[in-house]
């Protein structure tokens, strides 16, 4: 497939402007109903969703496709991320999550080098370096503001860099939306099961409404996102994740009055910077070679 840089990054861009107000209804409906009981009835919705539509454009009939292993190994590595990020998501200020979950990119980067052959050049090696310190002083290890829910959220970065290695890795013949059926049923199952072995709580009208957006928010995120990395280079798309920053912050603020601490607003700059001088390295460098 012909990378097409930019009509993935106005995709990818779409993609986490869905996830973060995803995030922050979930993080709404947290303080109600238990995580897992959440996860568990919005990826039912979801995974009858993309049923319904892999049914209608006659993908499900395609389901031997499926037997491809990177499928598989994706959606465990996206359940893993996803349950190490939304089960600390409870106990973090959405706009510190959203930061750290940032440091995907910046672990892409070595990713893709790694499995897919993508070269990075030591400038775009530096950027990695200097995303890593600003995870770092969000975290601050040894001090007050670092606990075991702010290390869950960064660790589920690791998960989600597989993710994407992996969904650039999977071949062309297996279709979109079986793919991100098969991740949404995993997780789906995974949680019922734990919901149900921890107790299932009775839900309002109120719950049940946040439920149904954020299950809508992450239908659309999870499709758009799959797109997006199968349409350009996985270490470019990765990077206009980027845009989730000024989302998470507008939406902590306006929700819950979150304003970060200089060192933690200093980390996220980083962060930010790093990702974004590694995308304007890569353009440079195309550009000099094209």
């Amino acid at each position: 497939m012909h990378d097409r840089p930019w009509r993935a990054a106005g995709v990818m861009c779409l993609a986490v402007a869905a996830f973060v107000a995803h995030d922050a209804a979930m993080k709404l409906l947290a303080g109600e109903v238990r995580m897992v009981q959440a996860l568990a009835l919005r990826n039912a919705g979801v995974t009858l969703l993309f049923a319904g539509v892999a049914a209608a454009t006659g993908e499900l009939r395609r389901w031997r496709v499926l037997a491809e292993p990177l499928v598989w190994y994706r959606s465990a590595a996206d359940t893993t991320a996803t349950l190490l990020y939304m089960l600390a998501l409870p106990h973090v200020a959405l706009t510190m999550a959203v930061t750290l979950n940032m440091a995907t990119p910046i672990v892409m980067l070595p990713m893709a080098a790694w499995l897919l052959g993508e070269r990075i050049g030591h400038t775009r090696a530096v950027a990695v370096a200097v995303g890593f310190v600003g995870v770092v002083m969000v975290l601050r290890p040894g001090g007050e503001a670092v606990n075991a829910w702010l290390c869950a959220s960064a660790a589920s970065s690791l998960f989600f860099a597989a993710r994407d290695a992996m969904t650039r890795r999977v071949p062309a013949a297996v279709p979109t939306m079986l793919m991100a059926l098969v991740m949404t049923a995993i997780l789906g199952a995974v949680c019922a099961l734990w919901a149900t072995v921890d107790g299932w709580t009775p839900m309002g009208q109120r719950q049940w409404c946040i439920l149904a957006l954020s299950s809508s928010l992450i239908a659309a995120g999870y499709y758009l996102c799959i797109v997006a990395l199968r349409l350009g280079e996985v270490s470019l798309t990765s990077a206009f994740r980027y845009t989730a920053v000024p989302w998470g912050a507008a939406w902590g603020y306006v929700l819950w009055g979150e304003t970060p601490d200089g060192a933690a607003a200093l980390g996220a700059a980083l962060i930010l910077a790093s990702g974004l001088y590694a995308l304007l390295n890569r353009s440079r460098t195309q550009a000099r070679l094209g």
